[in-house]
């Protein structure tokens, strides 16, 4: 059932997001976005500790969180585009999105370091408002690319 009412959050939420974000403002809700996610820290805590929410409570926590985190993805796919020259745009991609992927894929690892610091139960929380800061730094580090224009071969 959580399931279900996160998909169709999502699928209400994010085309509504990607036609309000790609025209402008993309590098903006790439800066703002992950600052949202760390919001969603909040909500993962409470969702993790809180005890004795009804079910119809945690369903609209698990949506609000789902919708939250995710909602940066809209423009990232985009963005990644425009950010490597037309010739070597291919290549910049797959790596830039493959090492999105393989560097948190050793969360587990991270999680088992945290530890020391934070009591495991609260590492993933620790987890997702520093990966919302990081990707705040790196979207404040990042050109703007609303004006690329695609027919040369160096942007």
């Amino acid at each position: 059932m959580v399931s279900h009412a996160r998909r169709y959050a999502r699928c209400c939420y994010k085309p509504w997001c990607i036609v309000v974000r790609q025209p402008r403002w993309r590098r903006f809700f790439m800066i703002a976005g992950p600052l949202i996610a760390t919001v969603g820290s909040a909500l993962l805590y409470v969702l993790s500790y809180v005890d004795g929410l009804s079910f119809s409570t945690v369903m609209l926590l698990v949506c609000l969180l789902a919708v939250v985190v995710t909602s940066p993805w809209g423009v990232i796919i985009t963005y990644i585009n425009e950010r490597f020259a037309t010739g070597v745009r291919a290549t910049g991609f797959g790596v830039g999105f493959s090492l999105s992927v393989i560097i948190p894929s050793f969360y587990a690892l991270y999680m088992d370091w945290l530890s020391v610091v934070v009591p495991f139960e609260l590492t993933a929380v620790v987890l997702l408002a520093l990966g919302g800061m990081i990707g705040t730094v790196g979207a404040i580090m990042g050109p703007e690319t609303k004006e690329i224009d695609f027919t040369s071969s160096a942007s």
